[in-house]
């Protein structure tokens, strides 16, 4: 009966073991920075009426670079800097390009994390950048501004260290503008869909 108790002992100690070496194995596996290279859409959900003429983004496309620091398989924070140059339009003036170039900083929440698919998703801050697009000779100042940012995506890792995936982010941006004939607020409101690639080391 010793001999049992302490075969069974010996069976449990080694899977226990051989668990712990396997996680250790995978942890030292897993990736930890990922780079992120994309080109985006943006697609303005927002406009604003000043003076019975409206004025609204142009959607336009773009590209952007992000960075993501991996603390566990799970949880990474997350950087990236995105350049667009829609266009402002104002009805009966005309249309002139402006800036959209938001900085964002987020967590990232690994749902899925395998060998083949990585899917995420997570909050974020933003800060946006707008351009000052000229009228018939008057600028109309938008001010930068910082709010908040949501995002999911998806990954599929072609390589253990190169990948390919999809994004879709929602910024909740609101321009304060200032103009002679009068101040006001643009709501681009924009979702991005991004397409791209990372690596992962």
């Amino acid at each position: 009966m010793r001999k049992t108790g302490r075969y069974l002992g010996f069976i449990f100690l080694s899977m226990v073991l051989i668990c712990a070496a396997s996680s250790a194995a995978l942890a030292q596996e897993e990736e930890h920075h990922i780079i992120r290279g994309f080109a985006g859409y943006l697609t303005a959900t927002g406009d604003e009426t000043l003076n019975l003429s409206k004025i609204e983004f142009d959607n336009a496309a773009g590209f952007g670079l992000g960075y993501e620091y991996k603390f566990t398989p799970l949880i990474g924070v997350a950087i990236d800097y995105s350049w667009y140059g829609p266009d402002v339009k104002v009805e009966d003036i005309g249309k002139k390009s402006a800036d959209f170039n938001p900085a964002t900083l987020g967590v990232m929440f690994h749902f899925i994390h395998g060998r083949l698919i990585d899917f995420y998703a997570g909050p974020a801050i933003a800060y946006v950048d707008y351009g000052s697009p000229t009228f018939n000779g008057e600028k109309v100042k938008l001010d930068s501004e910082t709010t908040w940012d949501a995002r999911v995506g998806i990954d599929f890792k072609i390589f253990k260290w190169l990948g390919v995936g999809a994004s879709v982010e929602y910024i909740d941006a609101s321009a304060d503008f200032k103009t002679d004939a009068g101040n006001g607020s643009l709501d681009p409101k924009p979702v991005v869909t991004r397409l791209g690639a990372s690596l992962r080391f």
